[in-house]
Parts: structure tokens; sequence; C-alpha cells
């Protein structure tokens, strides 16, 4: 016989899947005070009463002389590793209802009260735990066993008398994802518009204007007959990309199928794709895709997915950095096949450089003022924030034409908060930013303690860091000991959590979650400001957080391209963190999303400090380097590119046969051969090409990138013949 504590593992599993993750004890709280009758009178709570009736539950069935050591065993590692609650929960939608559709499937009840909810749901968990059980080679199927669980729950002789034809359905629906031409026409797939936050391009009261050039660009991309083609909108963060990509989905959306890939989107159609294989639509889809960067696997397979299919495609990717798309076009063979050339050859439409009329920015700020403070700006003072903003927006190479729109914004807000004109000429970006969160603070002082809004703050610059915070989960030391906090002080109620963080990040909160702030400008900008107040022992739990998250390394890497003033509390950090080559990723992508020769060499300085014959962190240094030597704009920069390929060259570095090895040295290659040092060019081409020949194989696309390469020194050179050759090498490939 197996033991009792098997049975309270067990509970403990099965009460994960089908009980605590469905939001079972959460639902109650507002009509069941858990906890408080222990407190009070030394008794069980419903929770704990709960708990031990399916503990006697399931240890009645470990009872049974055919479960043995080995069967709990399996059944442990199954419920563990391989059972998919999420599947449901996508079917479903939500967790209220599938905790409705769990208690009525298997004992028809209609809706839960009050009174009734613990029965309710100990009734439904109790049929799982009798079909489990009765079922133990269910458990056979592996990964399948969350659907093969309810297949049987339907199967039941006494549900199919009671829900008949409705059991049968559920079942259906439950496999049954829908077809891909079902998906795109039934589901809402753009960002919903609304007035929460004054600042955010879904302000459904400040009308999208001027982009003229750049709306044509984007009609004939959408309409060129290649099948599959892939293109991207780049600038700065507030530049406006977000509002502008919402703007073609909009005009487009009765023409083609329009998705705005959110991670949600990106699961919903990898279960269709992966389940059905008449995957088909009878009109162009466009794919348009916010954070790209922060999504590259998923979106490399949707790519990858959709181009197995016969109709049009389009992708539109908006991240701040060009250099970054030609990066992910170039990490995957599908580059020079789906890569949009337009009349600028291959590159993304860059909102760095796209104008705005006098008029066009009068529009903007009318519907701000008008929307926020139901009043107009003075055309003299429009012209003035227009001078200050376009001000702020201007880097040090100049090249940016037009102000950032949320700068424009924040400048208004400054202003209409009863800032002059004259003061605010005064303020950089930093002081402008400064005034937006303590006005934020300001709104809701009356309503709480200084010591809760500093606390929340806190928890938000976090949250915005690794893209979210689930507020019910459990966390290192100093995390939780905010989080307990807060909580405490709004007396452990949730719906004034959720209120809290509704108010501070503009948007709406449904859960204990704290969600990122938004623009992501003004997000980093509180990141920062919040950094350098943190004891030690915080500021290690943040980055070891940040550093786990996909989310958060992108994160840093924007905080480092763009706020020079904690760069140095970054820096530090990075460099002491043994996962070295995590640290490199993030410094190369802070690079890459910069425009200014400067910036990027105090970068490199870091890189440099955590520089080893790591081939992945070589690969990130010499990426990084090409992409100063392509923004260098004198002789003096370009000098020093190549002296640092110089230094690392006579360094002894030791490289792996592998494809970040050659990726390494065509990097190298690439520095010698834009300073003209043709020959050492060749030899680190050569160098690749062997790489790839012998690992990647003779008919691999960077094999034939490789033979393009040499051609191309050849070419230069002036021995045609033998750069007719490779081209020749190149071309049979591709």
């Amino acid at each position: 016989m197996v033991s009792y504590e098997n049975a309270v593992e067990l509970t403990e599993i099965i009460l994960d899947y089908f009980g605590l993750n469905t939001g079972l004890f959460s639902k109650i709280t507002s009509t069941i005070q858990l906890g408080k009758n222990i407190a009070a009178e030394n008794t069980l709570t419903e929770k704990q009463k709960f708990i031990k009736t399916m503990e006697s539950s399931i240890n009645s069935f470990l009872s049974s002389e055919n479960v043995t050591e080995d069967v709990i065993e399996k059944l442990k590692d199954t419920l563990q590793n391989h059972f998919d609650l999420q599947e449901l929960m996508n079917h479903y939608g939500d967790h209220d209802e599938f905790c409705r559709l769990l208690a009525k499937t298997q004992y028809s009840l209609q809706e839960q009260n009050s009174d009734n909810s613990f029965s309710a749901y100990f009734t439904a968990l109790n049929g799982i735990v009798e079909a489990i059980f009765n079922h133990l080679d269910l458990f056979e199927v592996g990964s399948n066993a969350s659907i093969a669980v309810l297949q049987q729950l339907c199967d039941y002789n006494e549900m199919c008398r009671l829900y008949g034809e409705k059991l049968n359905e559920n079942n259906y629906l439950l496999n049954y994802r829908g077809s891909f031409a079902e998906y795109i026409d039934s589901a809402k797939l753009l960002p919903k518009l609304k007035t929460g936050n004054k600042f955010s391009y879904l302000h459904s009261a400040i009308k999208f204007y001027g982009r003229k050039d750049e709306c044509d660009a984007i009609q004939e991309f959408l309409e060129q007959d290649k099948r599959i083609s892939i293109w991207a909108i780049t600038g700065p963060g507030g530049i406006g990309k977000s509002k502008f990509a919402r703007h073609i989905a909009e005009t487009y959306q009765h023409k083609m199928g329009v998705i705005w890939l959110t991670d949600d989107e990106f699961t919903k159609i990898s279960s269709i794709v992966n389940t059905r294989n008449n995957i088909c639509y009878d009109r162009p889809i466009l794919f348009i895709c916010d954070y790209a960067a922060s999504k590259s696997e998923k979106l490399n397979n949707l790519i990858e997915n959709m181009s197995k299919m016969e109709y049009k495609v389009r992708f539109l990717l908006l991240e701040r950095s060009s250099a970054w798309y030609y990066g992910f076009l170039n990490e995957h063979n599908y580059a020079n096949e789906y890569k949009y050339i337009g009349i600028n050859d291959a590159a993304p439409i860059n909102l760095s450089y796209s104008i705005f009329q006098k008029n066009e920015y009068y529009n903007i700020l009318d519907d701000f003022s008008r929307a926020n403070y139901q009043t107009i700006i003075d055309n003299n003072d429009k012209d003035q924030i227009i001078d200050y903003a376009e001000g702020l927006s201007t880097d040090s190479t100049h090249r940016m034409k037009s102000a950032r729109c949320l700068f424009l914004l924040l400048a208004a807000d400054a202003y209409l908060t009863h800032t002059n004109t004259h003061t605010l000429r005064s303020w950089d970006e930093n002081a402008l930013l400064i005034n937006y969160i303590n006005h934020s603070k300001k709104l809701i002082k009356d309503r709480y303690s200084e010591h809760t809004i500093k606390v929340a703050y806190r928890i938000l610059a976090l949250a915005t860091a690794i893209g979210g915070l689930d507020l019910e989960e459990t966390y290192s030391t100093e995390i939780q000991s905010d989080i307990d906090d807060l909580t405490e002080s709004l007396y452990k109620d949730r719906s004034a959590v959720s209120a809290l963080f509704s108010e501070l990040s503009e948007t709406t909160v449904d859960s204990m979650t704290a969600k990122p702030l938004f623009p992501d400008i003004i997000g980093e900008f509180l990141f920062v400001n919040e950094l350098p107040s943190l004891f030690k022992k915080t500021k290690q739990e943040w980055f070891t957080m940040i550093y786990e998250r996909e989310y958060g390394r992108s994160f840093l890497s924007r905080i480092i391209a763009d706020w020079d003033t904690e760069r140095n509390i970054i820096r530090k950090y990075m460099i002491k963190n043994t996962n070295s080559v995590c640290s490199a990723k993030i410094l190369c992508d802070a690079v890459l999303e910069l425009h200014e020769f400067e910036k990027a060499q105090k970068i490199l300085e870091s890189m440099e400090e955590i520089i080893s014959n790591e081939p992945e962190i070589l690969e990130q240094y010499t990426l990084a380097i090409t992409h100063m030597i392509d923004m260098a704009e004198y002789e003096e920069q370009r000098k020093f590119c190549l002296e640092k390929i110089e230094r690392l060259t006579k360094a002894e570095i030791i490289l792996k046969e592998d494809s970040t090895s050659s990726n390494t040295y065509s990097n190298i290659a690439r520095i010698f051969y834009e300073m003209g040092v043709y020959q050492r060019a060749l030899n680190y081409y050569q160098n690749a090409l062997t790489i790839n020949e012998k690992v990647l194989g003779l008919e691999h696309p960077d094999t034939a990138t490789s033979y393009n390469n040499i051609a191309g020194v050849y070419k230069d050179m002036g021995d045609y013949d033998t750069a007719l050759e490779f081209y020749k090498k190149a071309l049979a490939i591709t």
C-alpha cells in the first residue's frame, strides 16, 4: 500500500493544476475570508477543510492494490512535467469560464454562489481525481494527458446522461482550435483604442497625422507581387512607430487579414498551424510585430510556418534599431528571399527622418490638449513647444528631422500643468520626465500614503523591466518584502491593489499583476530613476530577475543605449555577473540601438572588461564594431574600429569550428574590408568559409554568403575571374 504522504503530495500537484491555478480560492475570497477562522477560533479554514477532504479522496484511491510506488512516480512525473493546463485555459479563454465549465461539465451545476462554491469545486475536482486513478493507462500518452483526462471525463455514462450532446460538443471544441480563416476573421486582432493613458499611441482622441511618404512606401510594400515579404519600421523610442503601424493596420484591415502579434497571438497561431494541415486564407495577410527583438524566436517560427503556405503574407517589424533588423534577416535562411527591396534598397523605414508639417504638429497638440485638459494652446506657445521638443529629439549627429511624438506630448503636458515656456526651455529630457512622474504622484497623494506610493512605484519599475510582475507569485527576499508591504498597506484588498496599479500605469489592471509602464521611454525613465535608491541586495535581486527573462535583457539593452546617467550602475553589475555571454549580448544589442559613435565607444569599453576567448563573446564584440564602422562619419572613427580589430587579432584567439566562430571571422573580415585591407579580409572570410563548408555543408545558405563575401573582396582587388568563380558558387546554392 502506498503511504499517506503520497496522498498529500499528489493532492498538492492536482490542486496546483485544477484548483489554485484556475483561480479556485482567489475567486471566493470576497465571500469567505480565508485564514481568519483559524486566527480567531483556532479552527480549520474552509480552504484547509477542502484540502483535507481531497487528501482523503486521493488516499482512498491509493489504497488499491493496483497502485504501486512506480505508478505514483509515473503519475507525478506526468502531472508535473507533461500535463498542459494551458491547453485548457487557451480553449476556454479565461480562468472563470474554466472553473464554471469544470463544475458544470462534471455535475451539471449551472452556477456557483458563495454558499456552494467549495462543494461545487470539490465535486468537480473529485471527478477528475476519479478519472485519473481509474484510468492510469491514460498517462502513457505523455504530453497529451490533459486532453486524454478530459476525454475520459466526457465518456462517463452519468455525464453523458446529464449533458448528452453538449458534452460531445465540449469535447470536440477542446480538440478543435478553429480554422486559420476563422481565427483571423473572428478575433479582435488590433490593439483597442482607449482614453486611459494620455501618452499612449492607443489614445482614441489623438488622431494620426502626417507620414505621407512613409504611407506611400508601405502601400508599395503591401501591394507588391512577392508571396512573402518582410520589412521594418525603425526609430528611437517615442518617435511614433506603434501609432504609425496601427494606422496602417486600420487602413488595410478591410483589404487583408491583419494580425497584431502579441505573445497570446503567437500561441494561438502556433496551436492552429501545428494541429491542422489545411491552412488557407482568401486574402493577403499582414502580421505586425511591435518590440520585435524580444520576440525573435517566435517570429522566426511563424515566418517559417507561413513560408509553407500558398498565399501572400507580409511581416512588418517594429524595432528601434535598423541593425537589429539586418541582423535578424541575416541570421536566418530566408533573409535574401523574403526581405523587401524598396526605393531605398533594403533599408527599413526610419521615422527619425520623417518630417511633420507645422499644421500636423498643431493638430496633434490640439487633440492632446482638448482631450486631456479641455483647452487649446495658443499658437505662439505651440511653436515654442515644438521647437523645444525638436531640440530634445536631435541627437549628436543632427540627423533627426522632427520631434519625437512622445517628447512633444510630454512638453505639452508640462505646459498645460502650469509650467511656462520659459522654464520649459531650460529643461532636459530628464527634467521633463521627472515633472511627469511627480505630477502623477500628486494626483494620487490624497488617497495613498507617501510610503505606499513609493513602494508601488518601485514595484512598477521592476514590472516595467521584466514585462509584468504577478504579485501572487513568490519572489526573493527584498522583492517579496516590497510586495508584502504594499498589499498589507492596502489591507490585502485585491481590488484596491488592482486599482492602484491601474492608476499608476494608466491602463486597466484587473488582476494582482503590475503591468509595464508605457510608453517605453517613460517606463525606462522610471526604472533609471528608481535604480540609484535601491539597496545593494535589492539591486542584485532585480538584476538577477531581469537577466532571467528575454524581455528583461532587451530592456537593459535599451536602457544602456538611451540613458547615460545610470549606465555605470548597470555596467558594474554586468561585469561582476557570472553570465558574461549574456552580458556581452546585452551590451552588443545596446550598441546596435545607437546612431552616435561616441556613445557606442563607451559601451564597447564595458565589453572589453568582460572579453575572453569565449566564442559567443567574441562574436558579440566584433559584431558591435562592425555596426560602429557603419555609423562612423570621420576617418579617425574608422581607424578606431580598425585598431580594435588589429589588437584583437594579435591576441591568441582560440575559436571552435562552429557557426559562432564563423560569424566572428566574418565580422573581423568585414572591418578589414571596409578599411581597404583586402588581403587580411580575404584570409578571415576564408576561415569563415572553411567552417561553414565543414559544419553546415556545401549547400547551406551561410556557405553561399561566405562565397559571396569572398567574391566581393576579389572583385575590389581587381581579380574578376576569381570573383566570378565564387559568385557562381554562391548562385548555385541560392
